[in-house]
C-alpha cells in the first residue's frame, strides 16, 4: 500500500529547525460516530457517513512559528465503510475484523491532521482489530501530506498507530440541516433505511451537548474479539493515487 508524502517544508520563511518525528505521534482514546447528512443544493440525498476523531498526546511538531508543544487530533470525516454488497455498512458491529481504505481519490473519506497553521491531508488504511462493548481497537496506517520534513516513516513514507475508539452511536443534526427528517413525526421509520436497528437502542435522545440541538441514537453493547491476522501481501497490493496539494481542500458535501 503506497500513499503520497511531500517531504520538507514548502515555505522557506517558516522553515523549522527540526523535523517532525512520527514516533512522537501517540494517540489517546478517540471516538467513532455515524451521521445522516443531506444537501439538496448539490443533489446529495440523505446518506449515512461515519467519522473518526483521535486526539493525540501533546508533542513538538517542529514548527517554529506556532507555540509548542502542539495539541491536535487525527480526524477522518465523510467515511464510507463499503461492505461486500457495495453499500456503506449499516451495522457498526460488523466493522470488527474488517479493513478499509479511506481516500480523497474515491470519496471514501477525508482525513487530516492540523499541524503548524494548516490541515495536512491524508489517505488511510484502517483495521478494526477487536470490539469490546462499544469500544474498538483499531490500527491506522496513514500517508500524510506533511508540511514539514519528517523522520521515522516506513519504507513507503507512511506510519502506523494503534488506538481505541468508542462508538458514540448515530448523531442527527438540527432539523434545518436534515429537511427529510424534519417533515416526519416518526424519524425512526426513515432512519431504519440506513442502519440495522438491532444494533441500537430503541429511542432517539437529546445529545448531551447543550450548545447544539442534536439528537442521538445510542448503540447497544456488544462483545467480540477478532485476532485474524492481515497478511502483508494484502497491504502491498493496495495502491492509492497520490494526493495533490492543488486538489480538494474542502469536502463536496457542504458546498
Amino acid at each position: 500500500m503506497v500513499f503520497s508524502r511531500t517531504p520538507a517544508s514548502r515555505n522557506a520563511s517558516q522553515s523549522p529547525i527540526m523535523p517532525l518525528d512520527v514516533k512522537n505521534i501517540r494517540p489517546l482514546q478517540g471516538q467513532l460516530t455515524s451521521h445522516l447528512w443531506e444537501n439538496p443544493h448539490i443533489g446529495l440525498q440523505l446518506t449515512l457517513f461515519y467519522s473518526i476523531e483521535i486526539p493525540l498526546e501533546s508533542f513538538d511538531s517542529g514548527h517554529t512559528y506556532v507555540e509548542q508543544p502542539t495539541s491536535t487530533s487525527i480526524i477522518i470525516e465523510w467515511i464510507k465503510f463499503i461492505n461486500t454488497e457495495g453499500q456503506n455498512e449499516r451495522d457498526w458491529r460488523a466493522l470488527a475484523g474488517n479493513k478499509y481504505l479511506t481516500s480523497y481519490d474515491d470519496g471514501t473519506g477525508e482525513g487530516s491532521i492540523y499541524l503548524g497553521s494548516e490541515h495536512c491531508q491524508f489517505n488511510s488504511f484502517i483495521r478494526f482489530l477487536s470490539l469490546t462493548d462499544t469500544t474498538f481497537t483499531i490500527e491506522l496506517t496513514l500517508g500524510v501530506d506533511f508540511n514539514i520534513e519528517t523522520i521515522n516513516l516506513d519504507e513507503n513514507g507512511q506510519f502506523t498507530i494503534k488506538a481505541k475508539v468508542d462508538y458514540q452511536g448515530l448523531l442527527l443534526y438540527d432539523n434545518s440541516s436534515l429537511p427529510t427528517l424534519s417533515k416526519t413525526d416518526n424519524p425512526m421509520n426513515i432512519i431504519s433505511n440506513f442502519i440495522d436497528k438491532t444494533a441500537y437502542k430503541q429511542e432517539l435522545i437529546k445529545y448531551e451537548n447543550p450548545d447544539v440541538q442534536w439528537r442521538q441514537l445510542k448503540p447497544k453493547t456488544w462483545q467480540m474479539q477478532v485476532t485474524a491476522p492481515l497478511h502483508k501481501d494484502n497491504l502491498l497490493a493496495l495502491v492509492i493515487v497520490p494526493l495533490a496539494r492543488s486538489g480538494r481542500h474542502a469536502n463536496d458535501y457542504t458546498s
